[in-house]
């Protein structure tokens, strides 16, 4: 499994576990876009200004499914519409991976949140 966190153009923040699609190309292959499984949205809120005691500002992670109405739990992507893949922070990762997948297995939930400090080196 490989959890990937994409910038699209549309601004929107996905997280999924993530498959290249690839075409043969002679002797080389080529990505042509992406398959996202069980891809959800993240928000990133600071809702009130809230800090804590050392200053810190907190945040609040919220993981929201991405197109929420298809059947489909496999989405594809072509590379024109994904602007960057980079790692999530490992809290992030964390909560996907609970909250979407059940640690490895499939769960029905499909949506959590969760506290963060933007001090914290994850």
């Amino acid at each position: 499994m490989t959890v990937q966190l994409a910038l699209l153009k549309s601004g929107e923040e996905v997280i999924a576990d993530m498959q290249e699609m690839v075409i043969a190309d002679g002797d080389d292959h080529r990505v042509i876009g992406y398959i996202f499984t069980r891809p959800c949205t993240v928000k990133l809120e600071n809702k009130d200004n809230l800090s804590d005691l050392s200053g810190n500002k907190s945040y609040e992670i919220g993981l929201f499914p991405w197109m929420p109405l298809s059947a489909s739990q496999e989405i594809r992507v072509t590379t024109e519409w994904v602007v960057t893949l980079v790692d999530p922070i490992e809290k992030l990762k964390s909560l996907y991976m609970k909250g979407v997948w059940n640690d490895g297995k499939a769960s029905e939930i499909a949506s959590a949140t969760e506290q963060s400090d933007s001090g914290d080196g994850d």
